[in-house]
C-alpha cells in the first residue's frame, strides 16, 4: 500500500488486509453503516484497539475486529 500512497492510514491499512483474507472464501459488500459484510451476512467493523461497538449496535451477527 506504501507503494500506491506514502501516507495510508491505519484504518485503511486495517480494512485492506480483513478484506484481502476475507475475500479468498468470501463475498464482500462495502455498506454505509459498517466496514465490511461477508456474504450478505456477516458484518464487521474495523478499527484499532479502543474500537467498540457503538457503530453496530443493535444488528445481528456483527464483529468488531480490532488491533
Amino acid at each position: 500500500m506504501y507503494c500506491l500512497t506514502p501516507r495510508a492510514e491505519d484504518g485503511t491499512m486495517r480494512e485492506t488486509f480483513l478484506a484481502s483474507q476475507l475475500a479468498v472464501a468470501h463475498r464482500l459488500i462495502m455498506p454505509s453503516q459498517s466496514d465490511l459484510v461477508a456474504d450478505g451476512r456477516w458484518l464487521f467493523e474495523v478499527g484499532g484497539k479502543n474500537k467498540g461497538f457503538t457503530q453496530i449496535k443493535g444488528i445481528e451477527n456483527n464483529y468488531v475486529v480490532a488491533d
